[in-house]
């Protein structure tokens, strides 16, 4: 009876656990690099692989089938890019890799989130302000 009631009760406190977190992102806030004022722009970190290949990297504001490209350049490494926030941008990496091109893309829509409980003064933290371009297959 004892182990019966020690099970529901894990299973409750997961669930409960589970339940409570779903409805918020949940961040680990560095107060030291908190925003005091509400930013309007952000640097977009693009990810790309540090494998000494060169990729055509090409960002767009919405989405890919929208055209509207912002900026393209050709690079062996990460870089970062100043874009606006709340609004969607894609970005695409093409590498030709033994004689085949591959063509990553990622989508992001950047924003600020108030932190109010957890640093000594208001916080703005900027959220989802990086593009993953890693191709794991090829």
């Amino acid at each position: 009876m004892v182990l019966k009631t020690f099970k529901t009760l894990t299973l409750f406190l997961i669930f409960s656990l589970c339940w409570l977190s779903a409805c918020e992102d949940l961040y680990i806030v560095d107060c030291d690099n908190c925003l005091l004022i509400e930013p309007t722009t952000c640097l977009l970190n693009i990810e790309l692989p540090s494998d000494r290949n060169l990729y055509d990297v090409t960002i767009y504001r919405g989405k890919l089938e929208d055209g509207l490209v912002l900026y393209e350049v050709s690079t062996y490494s990460p870089f970062v890019y100043e874009v606006g926030l709340n609004s969607e941008y894609t970005v695409t990496a093409t590498v030709i890799i033994n004689g085949k091109q591959y063509t990553a893309v990622d989508s992001t829509r950047p924003r600020v989130d108030v932190i109010t409980d957890e640093c000594d003064e208001l916080c703005y933290w900027v959220v989802h302000k990086t593009v993953n371009l890693k191709i794991k297959y090829f």
